[in-house]
């Protein structure tokens, strides 16, 4: 059996590099289907997995990714926990429609799932609102596969507050704390994204594992101005003293300065790795096209756009290929793109 530290191979032909996807063990950090599986099945559609990303997963090389559990604001706080579970049921339904996806709970899942030719289901949540103020919640989403959590989304929480609060200046509040504890107890990836940087070095203080940052940008790189602002370089260093993972994301918008490319990801990828190495680096894409339409209007004052070059699932083999030309060698390849992440998820579950 091929295991993860032997996937790759490199074909140089007539000085055209190129890329043997099957090859790649590609883990996407962040992947926002949840909120499509619910919002079609919810209008009467089935297998949606199959009939909308599938095609794009197996395009792309996508071997595995987090599925982020991401409540919608209308129900949060009092209706936070029934529409989470609700979310959850749904990803579940979908996942017994399917024989091409399935839900994975350890790194040996992973692997096992590319042997047989299955995408990897990692169970995430973006926002903790869910678990309320309830350790016992947090216990039963764990059972039901839960992960990875990511503590807040934009807003503030009874955990912390997301950068749309930034201005508070607030961190992790004592029940956060408690979360923490019991999230490295139970072996659930902690998740910073959208994490206000008071809150990123409390929960560095409180935690006893490594932490991922499943989404985001370097700020010195691609100097986000919008609220869903990137990592200093403080911030990357202290990730990599952590051996926690950062995942560089596509998310970019018409006014952004450089504008948001392929080739920007990999130039941050670079400066991180100038920076600290590239033991703290993963991809962590937050695909949006099939959300496209309900962002231009329910978030129009970001002006999203598609990123040229990773327009979805179907284009992340473009990453792979960009790396290289830049001078990434095969091995700092392979773990950039799935065993930084499978070495984390080890060590947070062992």
């Amino acid at each position: 059996m091929n295991t993860f530290a032997s996937v790759h191979e490199v074909v140089i032909n007539m000085g055209i590099t190129s890329v043997k996807e099957e090859d790649f063990l590609v883990i996407d950090l962040h992947a926002d289907i949840p909120e499509d599986i619910s919002a079609r099945r919810e209008k009467g559609e089935t297998h949606v997995l199959e009939t909308t990303h599938l095609r794009k997963f197996r395009e792309g090389g996508i071997d595995a990714a987090i599925f982020a559990v991401w409540v919608e604001s209308e129900f949060k706080p009092c209706g936070a926990l029934r529409r989470g579970l609700q979310i959850v049921e749904n990803v579940y339904e979908e996942l017994s429609e399917t024989n091409e996806f399935v839900l994975v709970t350890s790194p040996f899942d992973i692997v096992k799932a590319k042997e047989y030719g299955k995408i990897a289901v990692i169970l995430g949540v973006e926002g903790a609102e869910l678990i309320e103020q309830d350790l016992r919640l947090l216990r039963i989403f764990h059972r039901l596969g839960l992960k990875t959590l990511g503590l807040v989304w934009q807003q503030r929480n009874i955990i912390a507050d997301g950068l749309g609060e930034r201005r508070t200046r607030g961190g992790l509040s004592n029940f956060g704390v408690d979360v923490i504890k019991e999230c490295n107890r139970l072996g659930i990836i902690v998740d910073l994204a959208h994490l206000t940087e008071p809150g990123f070095w409390d929960v560095l203080e409180a935690t006893e594992k490594p932490v991922i940052v499943s989404h985001t940008h370097v700020q010195p790189v691609a100097r986000p101005k919008e609220s869903w602002a990137g990592l200093n370089d403080e911030q990357i260093k202290a990730i990599a003293k952590n051996s926690g993972i950062m995942g560089i994301c596509t998310v970019t918008t018409a006014k952004a300065d450089p504008p948001g490319t392929v080739d920007l990801v990999v130039k941050e990828m670079e400066y991180v790795k100038r920076l600290v190495g590239i033991d703290c680096l993963a991809f962590g894409a937050d695909y949006y096209d099939f959300l496209f339409p309900a962002l231009k209007i329910e978030m129009p004052e970001y002006d999203f756009v598609l990123m040229p070059g990773l327009e979805d699932a179907s284009k992340t083999h473009n990453l792979a290929r960009k790396m290289m030309e830049k001078g990434f060698s095969n091995r700092e390849i392979r773990k950039i793109l799935g065993e930084n992440f499978l070495r984390l998820f080890k060590e947070v579950t062992s």
